[in-house]
């Protein structure tokens, strides 16, 4: 093994995601604003009517799109969330997903009108777009493994805080600092110990599900609904030890006092 010579990588991405955040930080300011404000009126919208009715539009909607089996996994989805007490929780998630598509169509769609008339932003965007095209897919992974990893404690971090979505992935990035190549670490295990329970769950592979779903669709459905709940129990119960630990390495906190607020 080559000991002399070593690129510190990991260290030159974090110190210039620091760099980029407290230089430009004026900027990430103005867009939040503008983004925790749509995101607040999407949630309100979502959480104003009582969660027995927007359960009802969510089975018609998904009635409409695929049909009864779908709407009624919806229906037994949801009532999951509401049992475990998360509904505002997943209100508030599902209002951020719907901000980052807008957001996303806002600023593609405006583009490739714009690149389509003038010939100059043609010029600029296709040699970009030809670049992300000819990169092999595994390499759009390296900057989500980063963001995963600093981001990893944002979900605990807004249910036992009480902290908005927007303020708890701020939250998670100051306690990862310092600690992300063991939280690394720690999501690759998990991941690879989720993906093969995942598949034992399932009957040992995906072609078992489909023989399943060819045979009986409602047992498909009741088995898929049961593998969901139990992954999403071991996957809550791994970040909220995660962010037990880093609250507990940075701050000293009590896991105790946490393990109240996740019981």
């Amino acid at each position: 093994m080559i000991d002399f010579f070593r690129l510190p990588l990991g260290q030159w991405v974090e110190s210039g995601i620091d760099y980029i955040t407290e230089t430009f930080g004026w900027f990430f300011d103005a867009i939040r604003f503008v983004i925790s404000g749509t995101h607040d009126s999407v949630n309100v919208i979502l959480t104003s009517p009582p969660f027995w009715v927007m359960i009802l539009i969510f089975a018609a909607i998904a009635f409409a799109a695929r049909g009864w089996i779908f709407a009624v996994g919806t229906v037994v989805g949801f009532g999951i969330i509401v049992g475990v007490d998360q509904w505002d929780n997943a209100m508030d998630t599902l209002a951020l997903v719907l901000v980052a598509a807008l957001v996303a169509v806002l600023i593609s769609v405006p583009l490739g009108i714009l690149a389509a008339r003038n010939r100059t932003v043609s010029t600029i965007l296709k040699p970009i777009l030809d670049f992300l095209q000819t990169m092999p897919a595994f390499v759009y992974l390296i900057p989500a493994l980063i963001l995963l990893t600093m981001w990893s404690a944002s979900a605990p971090a807004l249910v036992a805080e009480g902290i908005g979505p927007i303020a708890a992935f701020g939250r998670s990035r100051a306690l990862t600092k310092g600690f992300r190549w063991p939280v690394f670490g720690a999501l690759v295990i998990f991941g690879i110990m989720y993906f093969a329970l995942s598949i034992a769950l399932q009957g040992g592979s995906t072609t078992g599900m489909l023989t399943l779903y060819g045979s009986s669709p409602v047992a498909a459905l009741a088995l898929a609904t049961l593998v969901s709940t139990v992954m999403g129990i071991l996957n809550a119960a791994f970040l909220a030890g995660l962010y037990g630990e880093l609250r507990d390495a940075k701050e000293g906190g009590s896991n105790s006092q946490l393990a109240d607020v996740f019981a």
